[in-house]
């Protein structure tokens, strides 16, 4: 993950459109990669239940329960990390280093 940076800079040097979609691209595939592999693999239990002897109104009710847990997950800790992130980032520009770590534990 570390040379990431560097790799969208390379591609941003070319100076092109192709090159920008290029980067974005990347830099949205790389961002949401976990997401998306849970995603799949929710759907890849719910094809694998399909080929077992387990009742479909089971296997929508499952479905339906873990992708709503996902949500509301998903909702609930982005407000708080838009929140807290644009908090550390004032902090850092203040030069107060200290009051982070402990904010970050009330937060967690």
């Amino acid at each position: 993950m570390a040379g990431i940076g560097f790799e969208l800079r390379r591609i941003l040097k070319r100076d092109n459109l192709s090159s920008l979609f290029g980067a974005y691209g990347l830099a949205s595939i790389f961002s949401s990669g976990p997401w998306v592999l849970s995603v799949l693999g929710v759907m890849l239990i719910g094809i694998v239940s399909l080929s077992l002897s387990v009742r479909d109104i089971e296997i929508i009710q499952f479905l339906v329960s873990v992708t709503y847990q996902m949500a509301i997950s998903l909702t609930l800790s982005g407000l708080f990390q838009h929140v807290f992130t644009r908090w550390v980032a004032d902090r850092l520009y203040e030069k107060r280093n200290d009051l982070i770590l402990p904010s970050m534990m009330g937060v967690l």
